[in-house]
């Protein structure tokens, strides 16, 4: 049953208050409100991103990673475990992202998935014949 009332929030103080009506985006004194609180204006409150199906490829080991870690029957937080006891910061979802190319590796990262896989580090590389012809569009970042 309905009063027609707005509902009323209590304070610490045991005063009431009804609740303040505020709308999602809108401006407060320079702060913009969210569900959250209040964001500072200088922090971006969306993050756009590219529309589209184009998938910028960060690597070239994704899948020579994939295949030797298959070959081994490891999985990704097998492999990312293995990883982790040898020094290196990596968990799951980065051995994922790597193996589908959308996250770069550095040469540390790589020189340690090769010292894990007991493999040398040119294993992980393509091919020449590879590289050379998927290099230009991996470096323009259509493949």
């Amino acid at each position: 049953m309905s009063t027609g009332r707005r509902p009323v929030e209590a304070t610490r103080t045991g005063t009431v208050h009804p609740p303040a009506k505020r709308r999602i985006g809108a401006s407060n004194n320079g702060n913009t409100c969210s569900p959250w609180g209040h964001l500072n204006n200088k922090l971006p409150a969306t993050v756009k991103f590219p529309m589209g199906t184009v998938r910028r490829f960060r690597n070239s080991i994704g899948p020579q990673l994939r295949r030797l870690r298959n070959e081994r029957e490891m999985t990704q937080d097998a492999l990312a475990g293995a990883l982790q006891r040898a020094g290196l910061d990596m968990d799951r979802t980065a051995v994922a992202k790597i193996e589908m190319q959308i996250r770069s590796v550095f040469d540390f990262e790589l020189a340690m998935i090769a010292r894990v896989l007991r493999v040398d580090m040119l294993t992980l590389l393509p091919s020449h014949a590879k590289l050379d012809r998927e290099l230009p569009a991996l470096m323009a970042g259509r493949r």
